[in-house]
């Protein structure tokens, strides 16, 4: 478990994050990392398919930069969410978790 001083509560307590939480964060930041690649690959491959004037028959770059898109404003929102500090607390709260008083 990582151990984490809480800002929200102040120098009293500290906030333990179990690992399972901290592998979904991590998992969630690597896939906001290539939704974001993603996005960013293909909207230049478009701008320059649109800049010669081609046509696009078969838009396929355009579906994976709209999919990836939408996916990285998803994961935004996770990663904001799990990286909010009230987040965890509640979460421990609904299970069971009683803060430390620190001495």
């Amino acid at each position: 478990m990582k151990t984490k001083k809480s800002k929200a509560f102040g120098d009293k307590f500290t906030i333990s994050i179990p690992k399972p939480i901290m592998k979904l964060k991590g998992v969630i930041s690597l896939l906001l990392l290539i939704s974001f690649i993603l996005v960013a690959i293909t909207g230049v491959v478009l701008q320059q398919s649109i800049a010669k004037g081609v046509k696009l028959s078969n838009p396929i770059w355009l579906k994976i930069h709209n999919i990836s898109g939408y996916a990285m404003i998803v994961f935004v929102i996770l990663h904001l969410f799990f990286n909010s500090k009230l987040f965890f607390m509640e979460i421990l709260y609904l299970f069971g978790w009683q803060p430390k008083n620190k001495k």
